[in-house]
């Protein structure tokens, strides 16, 4: 799965919940870009790549904006680190999860970030193992080569 295919899935999932949810956008950015939205400040060229660098999930949202930020190296490193068969099924649990949750996050729920999980684990029970797989998959794969945790 590449880039190109993962963002045709990723948008054509924003177009089914945008009635939803509106105004919702997705950006695509680098992922210079994309670290420097999330800190919230350009990345000045006297900084180091290191002290820029912080672990980021490779899709961000914003309530406020209605905005699914998406940083693209992130996503197709993570992509392509699962067995293919898990490709489609990680990358439509990733948007449907942060779609999910600006849904939810419009209205009084108190947690929207865990009544999106429990919606997509409910209702998309594939992609919600596919994310849960690459959230605790070091965990797993260390258990199975027989080290230890």
């Amino acid at each position: 799965m590449e880039l190109e295919e993962i963002q045709k899935r990723i948008e054509r999932i924003v177009r089914d919940f945008s009635p939803l949810i509106p105004g919702l956008k997705v950006e695509f950015l680098g992922s210079q870009a994309y670290m420097a939205r999330l800190r919230g400040k350009p990345i000045m060229p006297w900084e180091k790549q290191d002290e820029v660098k912080v672990e980021a999930p490779p899709l961000h949202s914003s309530i406020k904006n209605n905005l699914v930020l998406v940083c693209r190296e992130a996503l197709v490193e993570k992509v392509h680190s699962e067995p293919r068969e898990l490709r489609r099924p990680l990358v439509e649990g990733l948007i449907l999860y942060e779609l999910l949750y600006l849904a939810v996050a419009r209205g009084p729920e108190m947690y929207p970030r865990a009544k999106a999980e429990a919606l997509l684990r409910r209702y998309w029970p594939l992609q919600y193992c596919a994310l849960q797989g690459v959230v605790i998959g070091t965990e797993t794969r260390s258990h199975s080569s027989g080290e230890a945790t």
